[in-house]
């Protein structure tokens, strides 16, 4: 991740990039305005998975989760919001091992019980 605005001290404003293992070019992936964070790559590698806050400059902003999909079709940039349904704030999350899922902690009331997030179908629910 990088910060691309010029005065990075009163930014919020976090990017994330990628750069072929060969070298070359780094290049954008995440395109919200306020603070992309946390990548995580999938086990099988299809995947990269991240945090992202709507707003620039509002620290307090939910945190929402993304997925790039590194081998989608002639557009790279598709990040189809996982959490758009679930008006809770995602933490630290991990993936599954078989790629499927990634389980989030999501702020609730104080607490952060752990939910199953689909991938190739986008569900959330609650882990017992």
């Amino acid at each position: 991740t990088s910060n691309i605005d010029e005065v990075e001290a009163t930014s919020t404003n976090d990017e994330i990039f990628v750069v072929p293992i060969s070298g070359g070019t780094a290049k954008k992936i995440s395109t919200s305005p306020g603070a992309d964070t946390t990548p995580l790559y999938s086990p099988d590698g299809k995947y990269l998975a991240w945090r992202s806050q709507a707003r620039a400059g509002f620290e307090a902003d939910k945190w929402r989760l993304f997925l790039h999909d590194r081998q989608g079709s002639t557009t790279t940039e598709y990040h189809p919001e996982l959490s758009q349904h679930f008006d809770l704030s995602a933490g630290s999350f991990a993936w599954s091992p078989d790629s499927k899922a990634i389980f989030a902690a999501f702020e609730e009331q104080g607490m952060a019980p752990i939910f199953r997030v689909g991938i190739e179908e986008p569900t959330v629910s609650r882990v017992p």
